[in-house]
């Protein structure tokens, strides 16, 4: 059946001119012709084959001129879906009229501050078109621009601007350049830097763009999603999950700011917001305290599509472009202030809907047929306005965010199924992954098995986006919601989304971080040090043996393994080490490792050894080297035992490795002279290890006469020599080993301090507090 002879069903009405109102009671009237006919577009769209009018036996004929499926089969099944064949790029301007007027209109003209370079004519709409401007500053520097200029009267840019001024800073919706602005603020750092450099500022006049009946907003690089789907659908390419999962967010993000962002102050936004609670891991908190806590405008945006979504980029983004809504002026409204006020006029009004793609269950549902009109302006309100759906109708007349999350569904849908638009426009039941039944959707068709391919729970989440009825539409709370569940769920691999981009935004490299639990080992200062540098703790030694029980047998040194991404310094295979002794349990582990040094220098007496171990020769022992531990809370701090623990390398890339075993002995008051570090002092710089020095060996600090000592006072001045100084070196090393523990840590910490005091190795914000 062909839509002009579709089926009529006539009601009688009062007429208009019989009735004794005033004129502005009629004005706040729907017409008995814009009934009709909204009500025959609306049952084309869905295919119906009758129709419901008012007063009216036939359709006039004029009118069918303005009805898109007068001549369409409307009981036939009819696809619009993305070509699968490559089409050739359309000029928007093949007569070079639109190129002529912007040039004319602004290029050709002086603008105070500003150089306009035109570049091409993007796109030609009904009101308008959009053309790709260069425009250079006073210092030399170029911002890229997106003009749009009005062609007919109807065009508003100051309706438009306003639009999207209610979303300033917001990331996911274009946003308006100021120009001037801009301009004045490069000017104004320049005359800070050369008071004198005002002559070279350009003349000319000064840039108003709503003087010219223009709007200009911010450059997206990749387009619309519907020439990026142009463009994929040819290779048949299919979408990754992670990728869709990654589209949804900023779709939800998009109309979460549309919704909440109006009633922040000014410079916050509900990205920052959502960032916070991201950063400090209370998204959830965060959501949950929007439900109550927000206050949403419900700004609706009827022609929100697929041309009028853009893909740019942000830094916000690390791993692919960030989606923007963007003409949002021409077809929007803030229902909050329209709920105040609106009259039945009002709410008819919004019936009308730009294109077949961009429609919504709101002003095509079957339910308008069954309504009366000429409503007073109170009645209509209760009918059509606000959030409780317990009054008034179901859906149809009900806007608010929830058309916003149904539009944008439509937009995902089509970004699967890679069908635009599907004649009749009908809903089905909703099939859930979980097999149960929910209400009417028109997203019916993810549920075929030729999309089983996606994420059950992301066909269900756009399926109840797409619901008849508003009121079972989930918000965009809930939408972020589920995205966090996906984020949870261990699924999410940046490396296959930043894969599917290359194609527009090239290769991007990706770190992978799993965050760790902090070293319970680790006191409030070296945790702050691991915090700020994270280097020297991705490498821990060994855990300190546990109190009372004895030490560990010693192992092979085992390279560092790779971690966070970084790759450390390969060691050399290790050299086969000797078991050692039981230990005595209690004796601390400080004094048990300086007994251990002293033995490996002088021989000792054979004592009994229990079966199963065997005795050591001095000669095991002077070959063997401890591995360094990690020192736990009581144990007392070695600064040898410490700094063995990590080599500097010398290549910058690399990060300290445990060091490798050597046949080396090093002997007790010669320390080697390797730099090393350790994470105690992470934020040092490295030095060589700390000599025990003696008291009485001359010192620059020392000053023991204001004057110099004559040459025969000081041929009588008498002064260590080398082996009393190694001497006294071995007795302190000796007796400090029987100490306290933190009178140990004491004597080595001031000792330590003092070596770098002198030799200026304290780094500056050791001083701080």
């Amino acid at each position: 059946m062909r839509g002009r002879d579709i089926r009529i069903r006539t009601i009688q009405y009062p007429d208009l001119a019989v009735l004794l109102v005033s004129q502005t009671q009629k004005q706040q009237w729907c017409t008995i012709q814009q009934r009709n006919m909204y009500a025959i577009r609306s049952a084309l769209l869905r295919g119906d084959t009758s129709v419901t009018l008012l007063n009216w036996n036939r359709i006039p004929s004029n009118l069918w001129d303005r009805i898109k499926l007068a001549d369409e089969e409307i009981d036939k099944l009819k696809i619009d879906a993305y070509s699968l064949i490559p089409n050739p790029v359309r000029d928007p301007d093949p007569r070079g009229n639109l190129q002529a007027d912007a040039r004319k209109a602004i290029e050709s003209r002086r603008w105070y501050g500003l150089k306009f370079n035109f570049i091409k004519v993007l796109a030609k709409g009904g009101q308008g078109y959009v053309s790709l401007w260069d425009v250079t500053f006073d210092n030399g520097l170029t911002k890229r621009v997106v003009i749009k200029k009005a062609l007919r009267g109807t065009f508003n840019p100051e309706e438009e601007v306003g639009f999207h001024l209610r979303y300033k800073h917001a990331e996911h919706t274009t946003q308006v350049v100021d120009l001037s602005k801009d301009s004045k603020d490069i000017q104004e750092e320049m005359l800070k830097k050369d008071p004198a450099c005002r002559p070279r500022f350009r003349r000319g006049d000064p840039w108003d763009p709503t003087h010219l009946r223009c709007a200009v907003f911010e450059y997206a690089p990749y387009g619309d999603v519907w020439k990026y789907m142009e463009a994929i659908v040819p290779g048949k390419k299919q979408f990754p999950n992670q990728v869709l999962w990654g589209i949804m967010e900023c779709y939800a993000l998009g109309l979460a700011t549309v919704s909440y962002t109006p009633t922040f102050d000014d410079g916050t936004t509900f990205e920052n917001e959502y960032r916070t609670g991201q950063e400090i891991d209370r998204v959830e908190d965060l959501l949950d305290h929007a439900e109550t806590a927000y206050y949403s405008t419900h700004d609706v945006h009827q022609d929100l599509e697929a041309l009028n979504v853009l893909m740019g980029e942000d830094p916000s983004h690390e791993y692919q472009p960030i989606f923007k809504l963007h003409d949002l002026g021409a077809f929007s409204e803030c229902m909050r202030q329209v709920w105040r006020t609106a009259t039945e006029a009002q709410i008819w009004n919004l019936r009308h809907y730009p294109k077949d793609r961009a429609v919504t269950p709101e002003q095509i549902s079957k339910e308008w047929d069954d309504l009366a009109i000429r409503y007073p302006p109170k009645d209509a309100r209760r009918m059509f306005c606000g959030e409780d759906f317990e009054k008034g109708t179901t859906c149809a007349g009900r806007f608010g965010t929830w058309t916003n999350v149904f539009l944008i569904a439509r937009v995902m849908e089509s970004m699967i199924t890679r069908e635009i638009m599907r004649y009749p426009f009908r809903p089905a039941p909703h099939r859930k992954a979980d097999g149960s039944t929910g209400p009417q959707t028109y997203g019916w068709r993810l549920q075929d098995q030729r999309h089983a391919w996606v994420d059950p729970e992301l066909r269900d989440l756009i399926c109840m986006c797409l619901y008849e009825n508003p009121g079972d539409r989930p918000s965009p709370l809930d939408m972020l919601r589920a995205v966090k569940k996906w984020k949870d769920s261990e699924h999410h691999d940046p490396t296959e989304v930043v894969k599917w981009w290359e194609d527009i935004r090239g290769p991007r490299s990706v770190v992978s971080h799993k965050p760790k639990a902090p070293n319970p080992n680790f006191n409030p200062t070296q945790q702050g040090v691991i915090d700020q540098l994270g280097l020297l703790a991705l490498h821990p030694v060994g855990q300190p043996n546990p109190k009372n029980h004895a030490p560990a047998v010693n192992q092979p040194a085992q390279p560092a393994q790779n971690q966070g991404g970084v790759n450390p310094q390969p060691a050399h295979p290790p050299q086969p080490q000797q078991p050692k002794g039981p230990a005595n349990s209690h004796v601390p582990a400080k004094i048990a490792a300086a007994r251990n040094k002293r033995v490996s220098s002088q021989p000792r007496a054979r004592p009994g050894h229990p079966s199963g171990n065997k005795r050591r020769t001095n000669s095991q022992v002077q070959l063997q080297k401890r591995l360094s531990a990690g020192i736990g809370s009581g144990e007392a701090m070695d600064i040898d035992r410490e700094e063995a623990a990590y080599r500097f390398s010398g290549n910058p890339g690399n990060v300290a490795a445990p060091p490798v075993q050597v046949q080396k002995v090093s002997r007790p008051g010669h320390p080697s002279g390797n730099s090393i570090t350790s994470i105690n002092r992470a934020t040092q710089h490295p030095v060589r290890r700390i000599r025990f020095e003696d008291p009485l060996k001359p010192s620059k600090k020392l000053k023991v006469h204001k004057k110099s000592l004559s040459p025969k006072i000081r041929r009588v001045v008498r002064r260590p020599g080398p082996k009393k100084s190694q001497a006294l070196e071995a007795f302190v090393r000796y007796n400090t080993s029987y100490t306290p523990v933190a009178v140990q840590n004491l004597l080595l910490r001031a000792r330590e301090l003092e070596a770098r005091l002198d030799a200026d190795a304290i780094p500056i914000y050791a001083y701080l507090r």
